[in-house]
């Protein structure tokens, strides 16, 4: 997918830089390893979350259910 968005010019495309397709336009260009890019889109999608979290702990709004 990624390899035909390029293809395609959408290279620069700002939608390109989230998390998952970042990773793979950094492996597709040789700057990161076959072997780190899952880990490297785990990271980044644990720390995307954990953001959302910080972020949505500021509404009062909203109430948290946990699931047990």
């Amino acid at each position: 997918e990624v390899k035909l968005l390029i293809a395609a010019g959408y290279g620069a495309s700002k939608a390109l830089s989230s998390v998952g397709y970042k990773e793979c336009v950094q492996f597709l260009s040789g700057s990161l390893a076959q072997d780190q890019l899952v880990p490297a889109i785990v990271t980044s999608t644990m720390q995307l979350a954990k953001k959302q979290k910080t972020w949505f702990k500021q509404d009062p709004e909203i109430n948290w259910m946990m699931q047990v």
